[in-house]
């Protein structure tokens, strides 16, 4: 039979409309993937025998990715430059106002997505927030062991007043020896010698953290979760506590955040009113990914979304415990149209269950294929010993200077006179800290 009929189908360029690898969105050998709407609407125009015409604008497109703006679109469906668009959208009240809806192509649960660890920012010194408040006691009190016990052998040195000093080796290698549980031979001991001991002594903090540093990382992962959303009532409770703020994606056109900007029944009202202190994010697709790894964003996300597909991807993301709602996706057309096309598209549904269903389940099972592909189990668990470490090396820089600086002070003004082989002896001695710069200069 000819398709005498035309239909103008605006196809975004975002899931599961098209795959953007496919060219013309044609379901050919090379392209057995060219998206979920399109195989819709190439099944629906045999069905009713519409030749469909495909409407692409990359301008609008930009508006839709990058600035969240569907006004052109919904213009276009008003003034009959396209008649559909390969896109399933939820019937709300606002939207029936202009437009009409097909019957329900399938329905996508919405998840509240957001990182697997516990709210500590992703920063250099987040040991300080993935570690409790018994393991900062534990690091205070290893601090303070080592306080008293180079207080008291700085008493206790007094013993070896007899013995030769010499200053450069020993504020830094007898640090070193003392870690080793090495005696130490010398005579007095200046501020510069005490001050570098204590802080070399702070290497074996992050050597004593590190070793029980997966055993506390481990723990959180298997412990339950802090501020698990669930519900609607888990949502509210972390929006208004600040705990929590709400990513919106540029590109989505979610039934949800239209529904906050004007609905008065629960939740939507109670969620609206947490928004005046704590705003939502919207962002970009590229720039939702910090925002969730920060640890301090939830994206509530439809289950076939774009976004959704590259989320739980990612090892470090989960969705959180079952789904919270759930948007029936439909065909959107003009308002009251003279043709058949909205009498034609509920028809063809009605007798096409079944497909519909199984293109539906090939892509989902194609997108479960998919995330199993992740495999780092875990977080990234480097952070504490990174965080450690840069504090240990600006304890190490501080002491350091603080002896460059009595060094200098105490050299100031003075030449030293020494014998060719006691010069050689005590730059071979200082080399060992120093490398080149423990020269002696005549």
């Amino acid at each position: 039979m000819q398709h005498n009929r035309t239909l103008v189908v605006y196809y975004p360029n975002s899931f599961p409309a098209v795959n953007p690898e496919c060219s013309n969105h044609r379901v050919t050998r090379r392209c057995p993937w060219p998206g979920l709407f399109v195989e819709y609407i190439q099944l629906f125009s045999n069905h009713a025998k519409y030749k469909t015409i495909e409407y692409t604008n990359p301008a609008v497109d930009y508006n839709v990715n990058e600035k969240g703006d569907w006004t052109e679109i919904y213009e276009m469906l008003r003034n009959g430059t396209i008649d559909t668009l390969a896109y399933g959208l939820m019937r709300t009240n606002a939207r029936l106002v202009d437009y009409d809806f097909s019957d329900v192509l399938y329905n996508s649960p919405i998840y509240a997505v957001h990182r697997k660890s516990y709210g500590d920012s992703e920063t250099t010194f987040a040991f300080f927030t993935i570690y409790g408040f018994d393991v900062v006691m534990a690091l205070l009190g290893i601090i303070f062991l080592q306080i008293v016990f180079y207080w008291l052998h700085s008493v206790l040195i007094e013993c070896y007043k007899d013995v030769t000093y010499n200053t450069v080796v020993d504020s830094v290698w007898s640090a070193f020896s003392l870690q080793l549980g090495q005696a130490l031979k010398t005579k007095r001991i200046t501020r510069a010698v005490n001050f570098n001991r204590l802080m070399f002594s702070f290497i074996n903090t992050p050597i004593l953290m590190g070793l029980y540093s997966t055993w506390i990382v481990s723990n959180r992962l298997t412990a339950t979760e802090d501020g698990a959303i669930s519900t609607y009532d888990d949502l509210i409770d972390a929006l208004a506590s600040n705990r929590k703020y709400l990513i919106q994606y540029t590109g989505s056109a979610d039934w949800f955040f239209e529904e906050l900007e004007t609905s008065h029944v629960y939740p939507f009202y109670f969620i609206r009113k947490t928004l005046y202190n704590n705003p939502i994010h919207r962002v970009s697709i590229d720039e939702g990914f910090n925002h969730l790894n920060n640890g301090d964003g939830v994206a509530l996300l439809p289950d076939d979304s774009q976004v959704f597909q590259k989320v739980v991807g990612l090892c470090n993301l989960q969705k959180l415990n079952g789904a919270i709602e759930g948007i029936d996706r439909r065909f959107m057309v003009r308002k009251n149209r003279a043709d058949r096309l909205l009498i034609d598209m509920n028809n063809f549904i009605a007798h096409h269950v079944p497909s519909l269903a199984l293109i539906y389940n090939k892509y989902k099972s194609q997108l479960i294929k998919r995330r199993g592909k992740c495999d780092q189990k875990l977080p990234n668990t480097e952070r504490p010993y990174r965080g450690l470490m840069y504090v240990w090396l600006a304890l190490c820089v501080i002491s350091t200077c603080v002896f460059v600086v009595e060094m200098i002070l105490k050299l100031r003004g003075k030449t030293l006179h020494l014998l060719p082989s006691k010069r050689e002896y005590f730059e071979r001695r200082s080399r060992l800290v120093f490398g080149y710069l423990g020269r002696a200069y005549k």
